[in-house]
C-alpha cells in the first residue's frame, strides 16, 4: 500500500540524517576514547527515527504498529548506549564490563518482546485513537510495562548518566569542561521532549517529540566533535600527562586563537591566569615578546634566545600541523638552555666534541682559519669529493673547483672574523649525478671552525618539481580561460542572431523577402549552437572517460558520398571544389566500425578544410592499404603556422586564441577527431604549410564483415510525402509546452485525431483507454514517470503500437538505449519536419 509521506515523515528523514552523519564523524575517530559508544548511539537514534519515517507515513493502524514496533528496538536501546557513553567519556571504563553491559540490556530486551507480542497482553499499549486525516497520525494509550519498562527504566539510565557528566563537570576545567556542558545540554533536550510527549503538551497530538528532539542532541555532539575538537583529546590523558609535561604546548587554528594551553607555555610566554582560550595569541597579554613572535610566525626559527648578558634563555620551536584542520598547529616549546650550555662546555673538550658531532646525521668538517681540513665525519663516505683520508691536511683551494673554493673561503673568513654562524649553498657533479648541500660554518674554539654539511639534493628537486607542476598548472589555467573566453563568444554570437532576429520577426513593417532572410539566419544560428553544443558535450564524454565505441556494419563508401552530399552546397556557395575520391568497390567498403565516430572525425575535418579554404579546393576519400582503411583530406587553403602545429590536436587550443581570430568554432573538433580516431584503434597527423594549405590523413583497422554488402539498408533517399498518410491517431507525450506545440503542428497534416499526455502516467492511461492510436511521439524524459518506464507498461498489453522515442539528450548511445527499451525508433531534438516526415512514411507508407 502506498505511503503517506507528511512533513513530519521529513522531520524524522532530518533527524536520521543528521544522527547518522555523527556517528560517521565518531567512526573516523574510532581509535579515541568514547568514539565507539558516541558511534553506536547516533547510529540507534538514526534507526529509530529512520523507522519513525514509515510510521508516519503509513496510510492504515497496522502499518503504523508494525513501525513503532521497529522504532522500540532503537528507542529501548539509545538510554543504555548514551549511560554507556557518559560511563566512557568521564572516565569510568571499569564499569564497561561485559557483565554489566548484559545485565542493562536486560530490561529493554523484555520490553522489546512485549511490544512484539503486545496483542497478546496490552502491556505496552492498551489501545490506539483513530489515525487522524489531518496529520495521518494516530496516539497510542499505553500499558503499564510502558511506564515501568520503558519510560521508568530510560529515565533512570539517563539520570545515571547526567550524574556522571556533572559529577565530570565540576572536576573539569578548559575545554573539556566546555565539552561537557554541550554534551550534557544535547541531552537534556530527550528529557524535555518525552516530558512534553507524556503530559500531552505536545502540538501536534499523537507526535513525539522525542526522536526529532534527538536531532538537537545529535547537533549538539557534531557540534563538540568539529568546534570543541571534542574526542580528539581524551581529558584524562590531558589531565594526567599534558599538564605536568615541562614543555609548553600549544594548540592553534588558522586564525592564531589558542584552543588549548598547558602551565609550562603560559610560564615560558609570560601570561597572567586569565582565561585566554579561543583569544588571539598576540592578545594574549604574553610579556616575552621574542619567544611570542617565534610561536606565532608560521616560518620562524627554531631555536629563540631570551634575554641579555648571563640570564640568556635558549627555547626550540617546534610545530607540526594539526590533521584534517587546515591552517591549525601544534606548538612546542622546549626549555633547552641546559642543553646549549652544555655544549659551549663540550666545545672545550676534544673527545667530548667528538661525540657530539658523530650524533649529528649531516657531514662534519673542522678546519683552521686559513680553509685547511683538520677532521671531517660522515655516515656516508659516497658523498665526499675525494676519499675522507685525502682531505686531511689540504687546504680547501684543494679539494673543491675555484668559484666554488673562493665562495667556501670567503664564508669562513666571514665567520671567524665576526664570530658568527653563516650559511651558503652550492650543488657539485659527483658520478655524473648533481647534487646540492647547504653548508652551516661556526667558530668552534679560538683556532678551529667547525662546518656542517646538509645534504639538500631531494629537497631543491622536490621544489623544482614544484616550480614545473606550478608553470604547467598557470598555462593549463591560462589555456582554460582563453577557451572559456572563446566558448563565451562562440555561443553569445548564434544566441545574438536568433534572439535579435525573432524580436525582428515580431515587426509589421518586414516584407516576406526580409521574413525569408531573417528566418534563415535563425536557422543557420540554431545549427550552429548545437554544434557548439555537441563539441562540449563530445569533450566532456571524452574526459570524463564515459564516451563507449559502438561497432556496427558500416558501407565506407556511403558515407563519403553522404558527406559529399552535405557539403557540396557549402563548397559550391564559396567557390570551392569539393573531390572526393573513393574508386573502391562497394563489396569492400563494407566494414566494422563505430559509424557515428567515423562520421564525426570525417565531418570535422572536411568542415576545417572547407572553413579554412578561401579559394581552390578541398578533397577527400580514402584507399585500402594493408589491414587498414587510410582516409585523406586535403584542402588548398590558408594552412597551419609551425608554433601552432605543434599543439594542433590539444584540447582547450587552437590555432588562434586570439579575440581577433577571422574563423568561429569551439576549437574542439581536432581533439574530438584524434580523441575517436585512438578509440578506433587507429592514428591521425597532418602536414601542412602556412599560406598553402593542409594535408590531414588517419587510419582505422579494416575489419570486414561476414555478410554480404548487399544485406546492409540503403542509404535513406528521399521522396515526397505519401498523400494517403493522413488519417492518424497521433498521442504526444511531452511536458515542454513549446515543444509541444512544435510537435502538434509538424504531425498536423497527417492526423485525424491528436492526443496529449504530459507524464508517463497519462501516457499509459491514454493508451490503455484508446486503442485506435496509431503513433506515439514520447519524451524519455517526463515528470513522474519517466519514457523508458511508460514504455514498459504498454508494451504489456499493446506490443504493435509504433512509438518513437524523442529526447533533448541527443548523446552518442541514447538511440541504441531508446530501442533496447523497446522503442520502435528514436529522434533527437531539435526535430526536424523532414526527418519526422521520413519517420512517419516509414512506419506507415503502404
Amino acid at each position: 500500500m502506498n505511503q503517506i509521506f507528511t512533513i513530519y515523515s521529513m522531520l524524522f528523514i532530518v533527524t536520521a540524517l543528521v544522527s547518522f552523519f555523527v556517528a560517521i564523524l565518531a567512526i573516523k575517530r574510532r581509535s579515541v576514547v568514547a568514539a565507539g559508544e558516541l558511534s553506536w548511539l547516533m547510529i540507534a537514534t538514526g534507526l529509530g527515527a529512520f523507522w519513525l519515517i514509515f510510521e508516519t507515513s503509513a496510510p492504515d493502524m497496522a502499518g503504523k504498529i508494525f513501525w513503532t514496533k521497529l522504532e522500540y528496538s532503537s528507542g529501548l536501546a539509545v538510554p543504555v548506549l548514551y549511560l554507556l557513553f557518559a560511563f566512557r567519556f568521564t572516565g569510568n571504563n571499569k564499569l564497561l564490563t561485559r557483565k554489566n553491559i548484559i545485565l542493562l540490556f536486560i530490561i529493554p530486551s523484555l520490553t522489546f518482546l512485549l511490544a512484539v507480542t503486545n496483542e497478546k497482553h496490552n502491556l505496552i499499549w492498551s489501545g490506539y485513537s483513530p489515525i487522524s486525516e489531518k496529520t495521518n497520525l494516530m496516539e497510542y494509550f499505553h500499558g503499564i510495562w510502558f511506564w515501568i519498562g520503558y519510560i521508568s527504566y530510560s529515565y533512570i539510565m539517563l539520570l545515571i548518566a547526567a550524574v556522571y557528566i556533572i559529577n565530570y563537570l565540576i572536576h573539569q576545567a578548559g575545554t573539556f569542561r566546555s565539552q561537557a556542558w554541550v554534551i550534557f545540554c544535547g541531552g537534556m533536550f530527550p528529557w524535555i521532549a518525552s516530558i512534553i510527549y507524556l503530559m500531552g503538551a505536545s502540538p501536534v497530538r499523537g507526535l513525539d517529540l522525542t526522536p526529532f528532539s534527538l536531532t538537537v542532541s545529535g547537533s549538539l555532539a557534531a557540534y563538540a566533535i568539529l568546534h570543541f575538537r571534542f574526542l580528539d583529546l581524551v581529558p584524562v590523558a590531558r589531565e594526567t600527562l599534558v599538564e605536568i609535561l615541562p614543555d609548553g604546548i600549544l594548540a592553534i587554528d588558522s586564525r592564531n586563537r589558542i584552543q588549548d594551553i598547558n602551565a609550562a607555555a603560559i610560564n615560558f610566554l609570560g601570561i597572567s591566569g586569565k582565561n585566554i582560550i579561543g583569544t588571539d595569541v598576540s592578545l594574549s597579554g604574553a610579556t616575552v615578546t621574542n619567544l611570542l613572535n617565534a610561536v606565532v610566525e608560521k616560518n620562524s626559527s627554531d631555536r629563540i634566545e631570551v634575554g641579555e648578558n648571563n640570564n640568556i634563555k635558549s627555547y626550540s620551536i617546534i610545530k607540526k600541523a594539526i590533521k584534517d584542520n587546515r591552517g591549525s598547529r601544534l606548538v612546542i616549546i622546549r626549555d633547552i638552555t641546559l642543553q646549549m650550555r652544555s655544549i659551549e662546555a663540550l666545545k672545550e673538550s676534544e673527545s667530548q666534541k667528538s661525540a657530539i658531532l658523530r650524533a649529528l646525521p649531516d657531514m662534519l668538517f673542522v678546519l683552521n682559519p686559513d680553509g685547511c681540513f683538520i677532521d671531517y665525519f660522515t655516515a656516508d663516505s659516497s658523498k665526499l669529493i675525494l676519499p675522507g683520508f685525502e682531505f686531511i691536511g689540504k687546504n680547501i683551494t684543494a679539494v673543491f673547483p675555484p668559484y666554488l673554493a673562493l665562495e667556501a673561503i670567503t664564508s669562513l673568513k666571514k665567520s671567524y672574523l665576526n664570530n658568527e654562524l653563516v650559511c651558503f649553498s652550492y650543488s657539485v657533479d659527483n658520478v655524473g649525478k648533481k647534487e646540492y648541500y647547504e653548508a652551516r660554518i661556526i667558530p668552534a674554539t679560538s683556532d678551529k671552525i667547525l662546518v656542517i654539511v646538509r645534504d639538500m639534493t631531494d629537497q631543491k628537486l622536490t621544489e623544482q618539481e614544484l616550480i614545473k607542476a606550478k608553470d604547467m598548472a598557470e598555462e593549463s589555467d591560462r589555456l582554460k580561460s582563453a577557451f572559456l573566453a572563446n566558448m563565451s563568444h562562440e555561443i553569445r554570437t548564434p544566441m545574438n542572431g536568433i534572439m535579435g532576429f525573432t524580436e525582428l520577426m515580431e515587426m509589421t513593417d518586414i516584407s516576406n523577402v526580409e521574413k525569408h532572410e531573417y528566418l534563415s539566419i535563425i536557422r543557420k544560428s540554431g545549427d550552429r549552437m548545437l554544434n557548439i553544443i555537441n563539441d562540449i558535450i563530445d569533450i566532456s564524454k571524452i574526459e570524463s572517460g564515459q564516451m563507449k565505441v559502438l561497432i556496427s556494419k558500416t558501407n565506407v563508401k556511403e558515407q563519403i558520398d553522404s558527406i559529399y552530399s552535405f557539403f557540396k552546397p557549402e563548397a559550391d556557395a564559396k567557390g570551392i571544389q569539393l573531390i572526393k575520391s573513393n574508386s573502391l568497390p562497394a563489396k569492400e567498403s563494407v566494414i566494422e566500425t563505430d559509424t557515428d565516430k567515423l562520421i564525426a572525425i570525417l565531418t570535422n575535418l572536411v568542415k576545417n578544410s572547407i572553413k579554412f579554404t578561401d579559394s581552390g579546393f578541398v578533397e577527400f576519400g580514402f584507399e585500402k592499404k594493408n589491414n587498414y582503411f587510410e582516409f585523406l583530406i586535403k584542402d588548398s587553403g590558408i594552412g597551419i603556422g609551425k608554433e601552432q602545429q605543434k599543439y594542433i590536436f590539444e584540447r582547450f587550443r587552437q590555432g588562434s586564441e586570439l579575440l581577433r581570430r577571422n574563423y568561429e568554432g569551439t576549437g574542439l573538433g581536432l581533439s574530438i577527431s584524434k580523441a575517436y580516431t585512438e578509440m578506433l584503434g587507429g592514428t591521425i597527423w597532418f602536414d601542412s604549410e602556412l599560406g598553402k594549405g593542409s594535408e590531414f590523413r588517419f587510419r582505422i583497422p579494416y575489419k570486414p564483415v561476414r555478410e554480404s554488402p548487399e544485406e546492409l539498408p540503403l542509404a535513406a533517399v528521399e521522396k515526397p510525402m505519401n498523400p494517403k498518410i493522413k488519417e492518424l491517431v497521433v498521442l504526444i507525450v511531452e511536458d515542454d509546452k513549446p515543444s509541444e506545440l512544435l510537435i502538434k503542428r509538424l504531425v498536423s497534416p497527417f492526423s485525424k485525431k491528436i492526443l496529449i499526455a504530459d507524464n508517463g502516467l497519462k501516457a499509459i492511461e491514454i493508451c490503455r483507454e484508446n486503442p485506435d492510436v496509431d503513433l506515439v511521439l514520447m519524451d524519455v524524459k517526463l515528470p513522474e514517470m519517466d519514457g523508458y518506464e511508460a514504455i514498459q507498461h504498454i508494451r504489456k498489453f499493446n506490443k504493435d503500437l509504433i512509438i518513437i522515442a524523442q529526447t533533448a539528450f541527443g548523446l552518442l548511445g541514447d538511440k541504441e538505449k531508446a530501442l533496447k527499451a523497446g522503442f520502435n525508433d528514436y529522434i533527437s531534438k531539435p526535430i526536424k519536419s523532414d526527418l519526422l516526415q521520413s519517420l512517419i512514411e516509414k512506419y506507415f507508407s503502404n
